[in-house]
């Protein structure tokens, strides 16, 4: 019982993980180029490296039967972090999406004489 809880939470943490990585990067790209944009990128790099890492760690414990009590706690803590990014990613996606940053940025470069790159 308890085996079949800890892959479950690791599951739950392999799928919350690709998609805060996979969705986190699509929404960087919705970006203009800029220093918002490079530093997103950082962030996502960092955040790919720890799910990397995360990942192996999840799959020897997944195959490896570690009996860690403390691996439920950091599995809990794993899901909750990936759902608060991907909410936080969801939130990013809206605030351009509101506020029409693409469609802004055009018409200024447009007034400037820079074209609508």
């Amino acid at each position: 019982m308890v085996d079949i809880f800890l892959q479950v939470l690791i599951l739950m943490t392999m799928v919350f993980g690709l998609c805060t990585v996979v969705l986190g990067y699509r929404a960087i790209q919705k970006l203009t180029e800029g220093r918002l944009k490079s530093y997103a990128m950082m962030v996502w790099y960092a955040l790919l490296f720890f799910s990397v890492g995360g990942f192996l760690q999840s799959m020897d414990e997944f195959f490896g039967n570690n009996e860690s009590t403390y691996a439920f706690f950091e599995y809990i803590f794993y899901v909750a972090y990936y759902m608060l990014l991907l909410y936080a990613i969801y939130m990013l996606y809206e605030m351009s999406r509101q506020f029409r940053l693409a469609e802004k940025i055009k018409l200024m470069r447009e007034a400037k004489g820079e074209g609508a790159k």
